[in-house]
């Protein structure tokens, strides 16, 4: 038996929950989250961050609460994913896309596997603008030793949309590869997101 709620009828309150959200608009659902003195479009808020949506006119509370409500679904989009072993460069983008391929920032991130290529982990290593991060290889071996991760693939982004490898990734890999291999641990690949695109070292045969 379902549980009784009190929502007024032919509300938008009403609407999700007993039509389903998919009758909404996608205004109506950013007014559920932010209230109905919202306009905005889903296009406008894209790859916003706090200060945007203030400037955008949204209140501190709503655009908390709109950043909170995006950031849970990248979370979400990454749990439903489900991925435990590592065989492609396409497992490695529907990994680690809903995190980085939207931002409008680059994001360098680590995945750490086991001998099987099975993920243990995947941590943010460092955070820049919007033409580069710097990268600390000894950060990224320590969390391998700490893991005992023995293979270990690297991952960032590019918010300009081009999804081919500046000669400063290019240099970061073999540095970073070169290190590795000094532990015993092994770069398989390191993949460059763009939106829905992206790039693999590993099957351009740079490795």
């Amino acid at each position: 038996m379902k549980p009784s709620f009190n929502l007024p009828k032919n509300s938008r309150q009403y609407d999700f929950v007993v039509n389903g959200p998919d009758v909404l608009s996608d205004t109506d659902v950013l007014k559920l989250i932010c209230g109905n003195d919202i306009s905005l479009s889903i296009s406008e808020i894209k790859s916003k961050d706090f200060y945007d949506l203030k400037n955008l006119g949204l209140t501190n509370i709503q655009s908390l609460r709109l950043l909170a409500s995006l950031e849970l679904k990248k979370r979400y989009d990454v749990v439903n994913n489900n991925i435990t072993k590592i065989t492609s460069s396409k497992d490695i983008y529907d990994l680690m896309s809903p995190l980085i391929s939207d931002i409008s920032h680059e994001e360098f991130w680590m995945v750490y596997l086991n001998r099987a290529n099975y993920v243990i982990a995947h941590k943010k290593i460092s955070q820049g603008g919007l033409i580069g991060t710097v990268t600390d290889v000894k950060i990224i071996l320590r969390n391998a030793i700490n893991l005992y991760s023995l293979n270990i693939i690297a991952v960032h982004n590019h918010p300009s949309g081009n999804i081919i490898p500046s000669i400063a990734d290019k240099q970061i890999t073999e540095k970073l590869k070169n290190a590795a291999l000094l532990m015993d641990i092994q770069l398989l690949d390191h993949v460059i997101i763009s939106g829905n695109k992206y790039y693999s070292f590993a099957d351009e045969g740079i490795f």
